[in-house]
């Protein structure tokens, strides 16, 4: 019985850290972060396209800049205390499991 007190009161407490983030402006609308990378993105490419740097460094440069959305993924992925696909949580820092 104590045990499940115990669950109940830490799935009150994510519930209520989760409303307090969103009230707080503590999470990111991901659909703007990544129209704001897109728009930021076209700009970076028509810049580095018109500029004059040797072929290799423009390839090398849009190269890194094509990995932004995967960093963004794993960023969103690492953030979440939702329940992966095998059943467990992300540890959260300075949490008790």
């Amino acid at each position: 019985m104590h045990k499940e007190k115990i669950a109940t009161q830490r799935e009150i407490t994510r519930k209520l850290e989760l409303e307090n983030a969103i009230t707080t402006a503590g999470v990111i609308n991901r659909a703007e972060l990544t129209k704001g990378f897109a728009e930021l993105a076209d700009a970076l490419v028509g810049t580095v396209m018109n500029s004059d740097l040797p072929r290799s460094a423009k390839e090398n440069f849009l190269n890194n800049l094509a990995s932004w959305p995967l960093t963004l993924e794993g960023v969103a992925r690492n953030q979440s205390r939702f329940p992966r696909g095998n059943g467990t949580r992300p540890e959260c820092e300075g949490e008790e499991r």
